[in-house]
């Protein structure tokens, strides 16, 4: 099929909140114990959950910036991916020096990828995770891209595929909609972070009735992170604040970000389809939303925090 359409640029979520309140990721060291001992973890249960499944035997895409693939904490987890941006098959997580996106800073996404990869590997540790470099290291991009890779995760066998970036451009009946489309129909959980413009207004792909679009909460997991955006649209949220993870030169730093919160899903999912391989897209998904709380707060919109070991319990019984 040929496609003759406006190409909506795509353009990472996080990219004005790298860190508290904005900047380079605060450095949290080399120690892996940092990451793996995060309030996070303890938080989600992630260690009960792991009792029920690692997410052994499934894959999952993370559509990003790249990945540095000599870290230690993504050791043994890393398929082959491709890089769409440069067009050539190694998907790294590099810095390119220019101000790609004349918002006067040069690479500030740079490390995202291997973050976002990271906090799928702490939680669904044995997933395998394809690297499919989509944006640069200002985080932009555009959907053509952004589907083509979709398209090449699905033949790939992708049981998830993350996307943490969007557009608040509406998505016309498109190459873009037909590659989401095909994912879901597939069998394919995809997960997208919500965006951080404090904002209800819809952001894509988020938005779109085939995907799980993810919130970030605060640390203390009872109110949304004052960035986050909201609104009937988006389905869950998600541990999005002070998140540890790895980056670049095998270190590890805090971040904050809606697309922080949605790697925590991506894996959740993992973690179900490993324990129900058979089982669909809508009944993972299912799996997640049945398996939340409600938590109303005084002037903002219902939340519904994921529960990663109830989700498994759910599965399990």
């Amino acid at each position: 099929m040929n496609y003759a359409e406006y190409n909506v640029p795509a353009d990472l979520s996080d990219s004005s909140y790298h860190s508290c309140p904005a900047g380079a990721p605060d450095d949290a060291g080399s120690d892996p114990a940092v990451w793996r001992n995060q309030s996070a973890s303890q938080q989600l249960q992630l260690s009960e959950a792991h009792e029920l499944s690692e997410g052994d035997s499934t894959l999952v895409a993370v559509l990003d910036t790249g990945v540095e693939r000599s870290h230690p904490a993504l050791a043994g987890l890393l398929q082959p991916g491709w890089d769409y941006v440069d067009d050539d098959p190694d998907p790294s997580d590099t810095q390119n020096g220019r101000d790609d996106d004349g918002d006067h800073a040069v690479d500030e996404s740079f490390g995202h990828g291997t973050f976002v990869s990271g906090t799928v590997a702490l939680t669904a540790p044995k997933a395998r995770i394809m690297p499919m470099r989509v944006l640069n290291s200002d985080g932009c991009g555009n959907l053509f891209v952004v589907a083509e890779a979709i398209t090449d995760a699905v033949k790939a066998g992708a049981d998830v595929i993350l996307l943490a970036f969007g557009t608040e451009t509406k998505p016309e009946p498109t190459k873009f909609e037909d590659a989401i489309k095909l994912a879901r129909a597939r069998g394919v959980v995809v997960v997208a972070s919500a965006g951080n413009e404090s904002s209800t207004e819809e952001r894509y792909p988020a938005a779109l009735g085939e995907v799980l679009a993810v919130s970030a909460l605060r640390p203390d997991l009872l109110q949304l992170a004052a960035f986050s955006n909201s609104g009937s649209w988006v389905d869950i949220a998600a541990a999005g604040m002070h998140i540890v993870g790895p980056v670049p030169e095998g270190r590890y730093a805090y971040w904050n970000g809606t697309s922080v919160a949605a790697p925590f899903v991506a894996g959740q999912a993992a973690l179900i389809r490993s324990r129900r391989p058979r089982q669909d897209a809508t009944n993972t998904i299912r799996a997640i939303e049945q398996t939340t709380s409600v938590i109303r707060v005084k002037g903002q919109p219902d939340v519904h925090p994921i529960n990663i070991l109830k989700s498994l319990k759910y599965v399990v019984e």
